[in-house]
């Protein structure tokens, strides 16, 4: 690939996952800091437009059924650094022409501080980065370019895993804004991680995951030869998975259907990628081991009653410490 690929070593990420993890609760932080979290927020309204009119009056964070105080909420201006990650397995091939192109769109739409890496995937020893993080349109354009299908048996958790965690460690300590633009039918023949530990990697890491799919061309009988399914068909089973990755990182998912659906949907994900919210509340959690569900969402009022408030579903404890110091 005109020696724009190096391979992401599967086995590597395998020894440094503990180390990797554990580098971002190293950072020291005040009293008045540790009982303050941050999270993105984005509003979306019935049709599942974005909608950026809102304000502080019109959102409420509950946390073991008691109102928390909100101590700020602005509009999130740190610059943006995401991975584009497309599948490149046999099982989405009729979509991978489409999501290349949707790929230089994305790209050709980045400001000029955006940084943007570009991998590719498909089975476990197939991880590839075609492009390192830049902010140079010219040679993300060219690595898209450059992007072949690859073989092996999809290992799609294991390639959302180091995707999300290596996007996580790129710039750690700055004040950067992490996500993930994954294009991929979710389908997993092989994979080593489990659901539960992706989970996890979400809810320790703030990296939000975008999904545009297809999964129509996924069986959608119990795949009987495939012990490894958990939740009944192939097509379930990426469902539920695709659908794991935006929910538990404050993401959304689009499986458009036809053309028309596919352009709304694009359009979306960069509004999402532009623009967004910061609400920080105080919390008496911090000093929790374990993850902390919270509840951040719309005041009911006729000005928010076809709203919808698209977050992650609570904060690592952990993982608060590095976001405060962005």
């Amino acid at each position: 690939m005109n020696g724009l690929m190096s391979k992401v070593v599967f086995l590597s990420w395998l020894l440094l996952n503990c180390v990797l993890v554990s580098a971002q609760t190293n950072t020291s932080v005040t009293p008045v800091q540790q009982r303050q979290v941050t999270m993105s927020l984005i509003v979306t309204d019935e049709h599942n437009h974005q909608v950026n009119n809102i304000t502080q009056a019109d959102i409420q964070v509950v946390e073991d059924g008691k109102l928390l105080k909100i101590v700020r909420f602005e509009k999130d201006a740190r610059p943006l650094a995401y991975t584009i990650a497309i599948d490149a397995s046999s099982s989405f091939e009729h979509s991978f022409p489409i999501s290349l192109q949707l790929a230089k769109k994305f790209i050709e739409n980045n400001r000029a501080e955006d940084e943007t890496r570009l991998m590719a995937f498909a089975g476990s020893e197939n991880i590839v980065e075609v492009q390192p993080f830049t902010n140079d349109k010219a040679k993300l354009l060219e690595g898209v370019a450059a992007l072949q299908a690859l073989n092996g048996a999809t290992a799609f958790i294991d390639a959302a895993y180091i995707i999300v965690q290596t996007t996580a460690s790129y710039r750690a300590g700055s004040p950067v804004r992490r996500a993930v633009l994954l294009f991929s039918d979710g389908d997993d023949l092989r994979s080593y991680y489990k659901p539960i530990q992706l989970e996890r990697l979400l809810h320790e890491t703030d990296v939000q995951v975008f999904v545009l799919g297809n999964i129509s061309g996924l069986a959608s009988v119990p795949g009987v030869l495939l012990p490894q399914l958990r939740w009944g068909s192939i097509r379930d089973d990426a469902w539920r998975l695709l659908h794991l990755l935006a929910a538990e990182s404050g993401g959304r998912i689009f499986l458009p259907k036809t053309t028309g659906e596919l352009v709304q949907a694009a359009k979306e994900i960069n509004a999402s990628l532009d623009s967004q919210y910061l609400v920080t509340f105080e919390s008496a959690k911090l000093g929790q081991k374990n993850f902390q569900k919270v509840k951040l969402s719309l005041v009911p009022s006729r000005k928010t009653e076809k709203l919808i408030a698209v977050t992650r579903p609570g904060y690592f404890p952990g993982q608060r410490e590095a976001s405060k110091k962005n």
